[in-house]
Parts: structure tokens; C-alpha cells; sequence
């Protein structure tokens, strides 16, 4: 054997590419003592750690959809995917705490490698794009990043992958897929809408109620807000109406179908019932996603604020009036919120039939 051919051994330094890793932070800028500018360093530091998570999220992300994407997603799966969500959620976490590190930069600090970013801007994060895609962010729900349109601001060759990504189903529609193939929703012995609806109406009845009995307010303010009750009462129970939520859906307010929106709600309902424990975390987990990617938006919308004002964006975008318009019209599973609205009281909830409160439980325990 010859010397080129003996294998190397195995270094933390060789295996994490620690050498290469390190020169990889190539400051641009030049002040006049010919240095670069002290903060471009933690500039550069702070944006590729961002890509490096939004590495791993991805490898996380297209596991869950790949999960989803199989025609009957085994329960024994139920646990990665929820684990993979977890640390997707923690790793947006990490991402919102790095803001505060960037934060300690200050405005003139960044003034003095401003200019040398020319017209690169963290809008042209190919992976994010990707993330944003995977997730389910649908086109027409997009804002423009100033005068063109997101793809615009990327090369061909990004721009030919992400187009690749619109041919393939994104994890919000296989997640609706598989919600809308939720059990139990409607058998024989139980209509889960039809009961639900009058666990709601008692609710309400309830609420009626109690106002009647006031005696500290006026009779005008008491009609006023019986009209607010009542007219609350009428646009919750609208929710569960299918032709009233295709009429929502179809202008545009509401993105999930009435049959993943009811599954979703009985999750939610019964998520104590054991095999509906990991459904109902997963719910919870794609809501706190969209959550923190929301929260990340408006820490750099604020942090743009205090750094630059109300200047233009480094690629050439509004700033920070770009950035806050993201933080709701980006959201991508708020319709998830909407079960939220149409909960009542444990002890309004209908009961489920035997039948099926053991089909729910854990088989040793029938």
C-alpha cells in the first residue's frame, strides 16, 4: 500500500471540514485604515448559520411531507413525525434568539459594510423559498418583493428547481389529505357536526342566559350585547355549514376544506382520546411553526426598523414595510386558529358513543 492510499484518520476537525468551514467568511468592506469593517464578520456569521438550519429544517420538513405523501401514513410513524416537528419548532426558536445577537449591532455599525452588500439581500434565500414551498405558502398568497415577484430575484437555476416544487404536493395538502380521511366524524350512531353544533348552540343559550340575569348594566347595553352574542353565534355556527365555508373558501378567506376543518375539530375536541393524542400534536405543532416563522418576520422587520428606518432595502424592497406585510399574509396553516373559535366548555362537549370511545383507546385497555 502506498503512502497516498492509507487512510486518514478521522479528526473532529476533518470530519466537521472545520478549515474549510472557517474560510468561508470573506468580508467585502474597507475602512480607511484598510480593515474590513469590524461587525461585517458577525453580519456574515449570523446569515450563514441561518442557512444551516434552514438546511436541517428542510431535511425535517420533506421527511414529514414524504410521511404524508404515502397513501396510508402507518401510526407507528406518528411519533417521528411529531418529533421532527418539535425540532423543527425549537430550531425556530433558536433562529428568533440569534435576532438578539445581530440586534447588538448598531446602525452606524452597519453603515460601514452597508454599501459593500451591493444588491444581495436575505429575500434571495433560495432555501427559504424551498421551506416556504414545502410547507404549502400558495402563490397568490405572496407579496411581491418591490417591483418584481420573488422568483424574479433568484437565478435560472433556482428558479427552475422551485418551479419543479409546484408539481408536487406540499405538506398543508397532504396534511389536509390525510386529515379529510379522518374516522368517526359521521356513522351511524353518531353525526359529530350535527352534535357539535348543539353543544354550541347551549353554549350560547347558556351565555344568553347569564346576561339576562345582569343587573349592573343598562337594558340598552344589555340588548347591545345580546346582538353581540347573537350575531357571534351565527357566524361560528356558519363555520360548520359546508356551502357557507366553500362560499369563504372560494373568496379567498379560508384555505382549508370543510371536511379537514370538521377532522381538525374533533381531533381537537377529543385529543385526550389516546389515538388522538399525535394528530392533535401535530396540529398544535404546524400552528406553533407558522407561529414562529411569523415571529422571526416581525424580529427582523423590527430590527430593520431600528437599522435602517424606513430606507430601502438592501435589494432594493420597501424594508421594513415589505417585511411586516409578510408577518400575517405569509402565515401559512392559520386556518388551524379557526378551531380555536368553534371550542366550548369540556363540560358542553358531546359524548362519545362506546362504541367508539374504544376504538380510541389504547387496544390493551379495552
Amino acid at each position: 500500500m502506498n503512502q497516498e492510499s492509507k487512510p486518514v484518520n478521522l479528526t473532529y476537525s476533518n470530519y466537521l471540514k472545520i478549515n474549510e468551514l472557517l474560510n468561508l467568511q470573506l468580508p467585502l468592506s474597507r475602512m480607511p485604515d484598510g480593515q474590513p469593517a469590524h461587525d461585517e464578520l458577525l453580519f456574515i456569521l449570523i446569515h450563514q448559520a441561518y442557512e444551516l438550519w434552514f438546511r436541517q429544517i428542510l431535511h425535517d420538513v420533506e421527511s414529514v411531507r414524504q410521511l404524508f405523501a404515502q397513501d396510508r401514513l402507518p401510526e407507528n410513524k406518528m411519533g417521528i413525525v411529531v418529533s421532527r416537528l418539535e425540532r423543527t419548532r425549537l430550531i425556530l426558536d433558536l433562529l428568533i434568539d440569534q435576532v438578539r445577537v445581530l440586534e447588538t449591532m448598531t446602525p452606524l455599525d452597519f453603515l460601514d459594510f452597508r454599501n459593500s452588500l451591493g444588491s444581495a439581500s436575505g429575500f434571495q434565500s433560495f432555501q427559504f423559498r424551498v421551506l416556504e414551498l414545502t410547507l404549502g405558502l400558495p402563490p397568490q398568497q405572496r407579496i411581491n418583493y418591490g417591483t418584481i415577484t420573488y422568483r424574479e430575484a433568484l437565478n435560472p437555476d433556482e428558479q427552475e428547481q422551485l418551479n419543479a416544487l409546484y408539481s408536487r404536493p406540499s405538506l398543508f395538502e397532504l396534511i389536509q389529505a390525510w386529515l379529510e380521511r379522518t374516522p368517526f366524524v359521521q356513522q351511524e350512531t353518531f353525526d359529530f357536526v350535527l352534535t357539535y353544533r348543539d353543544a354550541l348552540n347551549a353554549s350560547y343559550d347558556e351565555e344568553l342566559a347569564r346576561l339576562a340575569g345582569w343587573t349592573h348594566i343598562s337594558s340598552e347595553e344589555k340588548e347591545a350585547r345580546r346582538q353581540l352574542i347573537e350575531a357571534s353565534r351565527n357566524q361560528i355556527l356558519s363555520l360548520l355549514h359546508p356551502q357557507t365555508h366553500a362560499q369563504q373558501v372560494q373568496a379567498g378567506f379560508v384555505r382549508l376544506s370543510w371536511h379537514a376543518l370538521v377532522a381538525a375539530l374533533l381531533i381537537s375536541v377529543y385529543r385526550d382520546q389516546p389515538m388522538l393524542q399525535l394528530p392533535w400534536r401535530v396540529i398544535q405543532l404546524l400552528l406553533e411553526i407558522d407561529d414562529r416563522l411569523a415571529t422571526w418576520r416581525f424580529r427582523h422587520a423590527q430590527m430593520v426598523l431600528k437599522m435602517l428606518g424606513k430606507k430601502v432595502g438592501t435589494g432594493g424592497s420597501s424594508g421594513y414595510d415589505y417585511l411586516m406585510k409578510t408577518v400575517e399574509q405569509h402565515m401559512i396553516f392559520r386556518d388551524f386558529a379557526i378551531v380555536s373559535t368553534l371550542l366550548v366548555a369540556r363540560d358542553r362537549l358531546p359524548e362519545l358513543p362506546e362504541t367508539i370511545r374504544r376504538q380510541l383507546d389504547f387496544a390493551f385497555g379495552q
